[in-house]
């Protein structure tokens, strides 16, 4: 959600989530047009190759939440983007946020 009235373009996110403070899983996960639009909001879309340093086994559990708490996130953003283009950089590191709604989808093969 952008409540600014300009536009934000996401370049990079590395986040840790997890469950009453425990680390379940991790990404760095680096964005090629993921542009907020000003007032508005945008998806992420799907986050490949997120490790789970527990284990697969540990983090069926979390599964059935449907949520993580953030615990730990370092963004790279711009802002006053134009159509995700130029902008003013803006590192935003340390962001915390609880009860994000979340959605898997597990790939068992190998390759």
């Amino acid at each position: 959600q952008n409540p600014l009235p300009f536009e934000i373009t996401i370049d990079r996110a590395v986040t840790q989530a997890g469950v009453a403070g425990v680390v379940d899983a991790s990404f760095n996960q680096s964005f090629t047009s993921f542009i907020i639009p000003a007032f508005g909001s945008a998806n992420s879309g799907t986050f490949p190759d997120v490790a789970l340093p527990l284990g697969a086994l540990a983090a069926l559990a979390i599964i059935p939440l449907q949520e993580l708490d953030i615990l730990n996130a370092d963004v790279s953003v711009r802002v006053a983007t134009i159509e995700g283009k130029l902008g003013i950089p803006i590192p935003l590191d340390g962001l915390k946020q609880t009860a994000v709604n979340t959605t898997y989808t597990l790939n068992l093969s190998e390759t």
